[in-house]
């Protein structure tokens, strides 16, 4: 690698480097390595067909790049009506990559403001109606409507991969599930 050890594209050279050049490295860049140790390592090259290298991803069983389980195939059929149809060549590369790139890189969320003074105003009514009943209206309920909304205007999607195919749900089914405190490990409301 030379005395620097930057921009010597040694990989291309040669497919192995001396004991000197590997020592040169370990003392450029201040690797915890005696000399032994150095003079003992190997040079290593992904098996054929195996995980490295730059196209690893596409042998994994999982086809993230991970030794995964393959997803299960869920009947969606069970749940409601469906209509299977097929990806198009761009929507299946697209995939995988989106996938890869989901597990692989970090992500940045950001939040917008959104002015619920009117909403916030509508949920304390409803509550005041109420009276004692013990049931009170949460800001759940209309993030779940609005979620069901936005499905609605955008059906696209609520839709599954299967094999290959795009799953459009034809179904909107939500529901809240609120865990009993004493099976949660938690303290009663």
């Amino acid at each position: 690698m030379g005395s620097a050890g930057e921009s010597r594209m040694t990989a291309h050279q040669a497919k192995k480097l001396d004991v000197d050049a590997l020592k040169a490295y370990r003392d450029r860049f201040a690797l915890p390595l005696t000399d032994a140790e150095v003079e003992a390592l190997a040079f290593i090259k992904p098996a054929a067909g195996g995980h490295g290298g730059r196209h690893g991803a596409r042998y994994s069983a999982s086809g993230f790049g991970f030794d995964l389980l393959p997803w299960p195939e869920p009947d969606y059929s069970k749940f409601g009506p469906i209509e299977p149809v097929e990806q198009s060549r761009i929507q299946k590369l697209s995939a995988v990559n989106l996938a890869r790139n989901w597990v692989t890189i970090p992500h940045v969320t950001s939040f917008d403001k959104a002015d619920i003074t009117g909403t916030e105003a509508f949920r304390k009514e409803l509550n005041a109606h109420q009276g004692g009943e013990g049931v009170k209206v949460t800001l759940l309920a209309f993030m779940i409507k609005a979620a069901v909304s936005a499905l609605k205007a955008y059906p696209r999607f609520n839709v599954s991969f299967s094999g290959g195919r795009i799953i459009q749900k034809k179904l909107l089914q939500y529901r809240i599930c609120r865990g009993h405190a004493e099976r949660l490990g938690g303290r009663p409301h």
